[in-house]
């Protein structure tokens, strides 16, 4: 009789035991169900870059980051091809607020925002030495009463603070030449109203004029070979703002756009080939070197080629309260896709220069 008992209890623990292995199986297939519709296949996510974690949301957007991968977390597909990364890269910027404005850096990945200047002046354009060891930037001291911009040049902690131009005359649009020899910038202290490019040494000294008649700078950057300038400036017979392009000894002025509506923020690419550049409608545009073969490639302001030029970062604008607009950085590849936000907090940035030692 026992055995009989003992029996009937094994049949039932063995049938009880199956039925949990196979409880526990239907779960699995249902988790992978779930999971299998969230994630893409491998084939499908070939074109996202590979990333630092592999089991972490991202702080700054919905997207999972799974086997080395981006994805949607959300189902809405979130392009993500250098933004998380295995090797983030350096950007520095101005973000302004109500006191005052400082120089940051961040990287393409979101993090490690760092406050690289403490003055008492506003920012508000900067540019970094060819070696990555110094910035320079212009500066409105109005804390001292100093109603004019004057550049300085620091090194790339902060340190070493130092006045290049007269604070008397207002100049602004610092660039740092490729080769390291001169800094050209834009000053209107010879007319008061025009404002013309002017060179000078990176210690400040033998600061001269380069004269394009007619025309009213209004910002400015280096050909890769340090022997040309692209330029964006004003008609002062038409009104029409353009980007121009002209050569160090002033010979060789050549207009690239056509009415662009005040095109301005300039980039020439590292290769030398290409020119970026945004209009009043906050459409980034690229071209040729010679003006050609126009693109509009991301809607924002500020475009800057990375040091390979294989991405522009770039400034979207959104809503805010405040007396400053709030911008955040972007990523764009040249041909115009894959565009992707770096940030998403309540920053004021301006000017995004990438270091030029990524």
């Amino acid at each position: 009789m026992k055995s009989d008992i003992s029996k009937k209890r094994y049949q039932y623990r063995t049938k009880q035991g199956l039925l949990r292995y196979l409880y526990i199986f239907l779960a699995l297939c249902a988790v992978g169900l779930v999971a299998w519709s969230i994630v893409p296949t491998q084939a499908s996510a070939s074109k996202y870059a590979n990333v630092q974690s592999s089991d972490d949301w991202t702080s700054e957007t919905s997207v999972k980051i799974y086997n080395g991968k981006a994805y949607s977390g959300g189902g809405t597909q979130i392009y993500l091809p250098l933004i998380i990364n295995k090797y983030p890269q350096k950007i520095a910027f101005v973000v302004y607020s109500r006191i005052g404005s400082e120089i940051y850096t961040q990287y393409t990945n979101g993090s490690g925002l760092s406050r690289v200047t403490y003055t008492s002046c506003w920012e508000l354009n900067l540019t970094w030495s060819p070696d990555g060891t110094q910035l320079a930037s212009d500066c409105q001291d109005l804390n001292n009463g100093q109603v004019n911009f004057t550049i300085y040049v620091m090194n790339a902690d902060g340190s070493g603070f130092k006045q290049l131009t007269d604070s008397v005359l207002d100049s602004r649009e610092p660039s740092w030449s490729p080769d390291g020899r001169k800094i050209a910038f834009i000053s209107n202290r010879n007319t008061g109203s025009m404002w013309e490019i002017y060179f000078m040494n990176p210690d400040g000294s033998q600061q001269t004029v380069l004269a394009v008649p007619g025309l009213n700078v209004t910002s400015l950057d280096w050909s890769p070979d340090s022997k040309q300038l692209v330029f964006s400036a004003i008609d002062s017979l038409s009104s029409t703002v353009d980007i121009y392009k002209i050569k160090t000894d002033g010979t060789g002025l050549v207009r690239l756009t056509n009415n662009r509506q005040h095109a301005r923020y300039p980039d020439w690419s590292h290769d030398g080939s290409r020119i970026i550049f945004s209009d009043n409608y906050w459409d980034i545009y690229i071209m040729n070197s010679d003006g050609s073969d126009l693109l509009l490639v991301a809607q924002g302001v500020e475009p800057s080629w990375s040091p390979d030029d294989r991405t522009i970062a770039y400034l979207v604008e959104w809503s805010s309260p405040d007396i400053f607009p709030i911008f955040n950085l972007w990523l764009v590849k040249p041909d115009g896709t894959e565009p992707a936000p770096v940030t998403s907090d309540f920053l004021s940035r301006f000017g995004p220069k990438w270091f030029p030692g990524n």
